[in-house]
């Protein structure tokens, strides 16, 4: 229970600090991006067809001259949505100070503004005007002919706009912005209510989700090419492309105008923004941007499971796929319930698999180390963590040699002495000459009681050099099996001796066992031999025996005696077995 507890305490720690991380600026900026794409990817249809862009584009300013226009021009332009029965009209245009028609030329503007009864202009709040508590005002003769709409707009850190501004939260009451506004005249002018979560038209409940107060994610869907400025003017287009559209006014494609803004597809003029937020409050389908605890649920998730799963994997790989599992999941997840309509960070949750992956293996690799290594030595956990095959495949065969060993008066000792010191003893030999093998690059996979199996890799070094070092290792044990004797105090009669059997061949890495108790070792007939080998030491009276192959591949660099032709147990013919010297090499 208490492991489990600090199991939970550490990958919940681990989720927080992924989650304090998750909200800094360039997360935030990839979210956008991974949003983005969700955007492209799961959006249909086109814009709703009720909305209607006339642009300013190049054709209209080489008709009627550079922007901007006399306002009589607007004027005319207000005159032929009325004929042509537009529903309402929004100006993207800012009309604070006297038109380059002059007085009466405003005047004519305003005018028309009054006869056609449902426009919107533009006007925006700055911080000295909300520290006044105002909009930014317009041209005295323009107030109370039409509504106002501010236009503020809010970039996110990597500067694409994604986000609408409903209302002006600054002022109060707030102030609508000039897509609501258009909403408005379209329902029927409904009472506006701003609320802490919503925005309440008539019926019509809009979520705000934004980290500012009444932001709402806009929709961006393909919208038609523009309804050019000069055409509509001269009545070039049909009446049924107007006749109760909602039409947004602004500068469009002059490849000029300083209203340009990056959005989730592309460079878009403001018009084009306005009336993809109008789009988005026209359809009802409200994308709802889920609050900070949602994400933090997310990591903490993410950090909890791939812990959990990578904890109890079988290798690196099952853990790797368990992890790769999670981040296919998160994915996935998420464009699901974008479709839904929420947005749901992920890349903290992401980072959380990464991390939580490391962390995990670590705390597997340390706890198994700390288990295992009073077992068997250091550089066969090593070989188990990282050996998944090995572990889960039924083995893994290569070329070795393999080093046995076996205590000679074991027998007398133990019958001699009490079970406790011979353990006593048994444990500071292993331990002594373990690490002898550990300095010369062997590994003990086995212990068998007195005896041992040590494996010696090849894995890509060169093959003498590998027999060479076994060979040292197995004079060096003795020596050190001689300061052992001496530190014992053993008596004549309690011989202590250990004899060792080298041979060289393909060996087989694998765990054995039952299903609940699994032992990693080596097998194969290069062991049965290495055992044999060791068999006859004290029959031939020497403490190192190598077969024929380890001699061969030594060379020169080790000094033998050849032994007399002997049978090996399972064989048909004698062998020359090899009584190890020395080696050239320095030790």
């Amino acid at each position: 229970m208490r492991r489990r507890v600090g199991f939970f305490l550490a990958f919940a720690l681990l989720a927080l600090l992924v989650f304090l991380l998750s909200c800094l600026e360039p997360v935030r900026v990839l979210e956008g991006v991974l949003h983005d794409h969700h955007l492209r990817w799961s959006r249909q249809g086109t814009r709703d067809p009720r909305i209607a862009v006339i642009g300013i584009d190049p054709a209209s300013l080489e008709a009627l001259g550079p922007f901007p226009w006399p306002r009589s021009v607007h004027a005319r332009l207000l005159r032929v949505l009325q004929r042509h029965r537009a529903e309402a009209v929004f100006f993207d245009l800012v009309f604070d100070s006297v038109g380059a028609g002059g007085m009466e030329d405003d005047l004519e503007f305003a005018r028309a503004l009054r006869d056609f009864g449902k426009g919107v202009l533009a006007s925006s709040v700055s911080e000295q005007d909300a520290r006044e508590n105002r909009v930014a005002p317009l041209l005295p003769s323009l107030e109370g002919t039409a509504r106002i709409g501010v236009i503020n707009r809010k970039r996110d850190p990597d500067g694409v706009v994604r986000w609408g501004i409903l209302g002006v939260a600054a002022l109060q009451p707030p102030a609508p912005s000039a897509a609501l506004q258009m909403l408005r005249i379209h329902s029927g002018d409904p009472p506006l209510l701003f609320q802490p979560d919503q925005v309440a038209v008539g019926e019509l409940r809009i979520p705000t989700s934004g980290t500012e107060p009444f932001e709402v994610p806009i929709r961006f869907r393909a919208s038609p090419p523009p309804l050019s400025y000069i055409r509509v003017l001269r009545e070039e287009v049909g009446e049924e492309e107007l006749r109760g559209r909602l039409v947004l006014v602004g500068a469009h494609g002059t490849g000029t105008e300083v209203d340009t803004f990056a959005t989730p597809l592309g460079l878009s003029p403001g018009v084009e923004i306005h009336a993809a937020l109008l789009d988005t409050l026209l359809s009802g389908e409200f994308m709802r941007r889920a609050s900070p605890g949602w994400d933090f649920l997310v990591v903490l998730l993410a950090c909890l499971g791939t812990g959990a799963l990578v904890v109890r994997a079988r290798g690196v790989s099952f853990g790797a796929l368990a992890a790769g599992g999670i981040l296919v999941f998160l994915f996935l997840g998420q464009g699901a319930l974008f479709r839904l309509g929420w947005w749901i960070g992920i890349l903290g949750g992401v980072l959380g698999v990464v991390l939580a992956f490391g962390l995990a293996w670590l705390l597997r690799s340390v706890g198994l180390r700390n288990l295992m290594g009073q077992f068997v030595a250091p550089g066969q956990v090593s070989e188990m963590l990282r050996s998944d095959q090995a572990m889960s495949l039924g083995g893994n065969q290569e070329e070795a040699t393999v080093f046995f060993t076996d205590i000679r008066g074991y027998t007398t000792l133990s019958e001699s002495r009490n079970p406790l010191e011979v353990l006593e003893i048994l444990n500071q030999y292993h331990g002594r000459v373990g690490q002898v093998y550990e300095r010369r690059g062997g590994t003990i996979m086995t212990y068998q009681g007195d005896a041992q199996i040590v494996l010696f890799r090849h894995q890509g070094r060169d093959p003498a050099q590998v027999v060479i070092r076994a060979v040292q290792a197995g004079l060096e044990m003795q020596q050190a099996v001689e300061e052992l004797r001496e530190r014992w105090e053993l008596g004549p009669e309690e011989r202590f001796e250990v004899g060792v059997g080298i041979c060289t061949g393909q060996v087989l890495l694998a765990t054995v066992g039952a299903e609940s108790h699994k032992q990693y070792t080596v097998l194969g007939e290069t062991v049965r031999r290495a055992s044999e080998v060791q068999g006859l030491s004290a029959t031939l009276e020497s403490p190192v025996l190598l077969d024929r192959v380890s001699r061969e591949l030594a060379g020169a660099a080790l000094r033998v005696e050849a032994t007399d032709p002997v049978l090996l147990k399972g064989e048909a013919e004698p062998v020359i077995l090899y009584r190890a010297l020395g080696t050239s090499e320095p030790g």
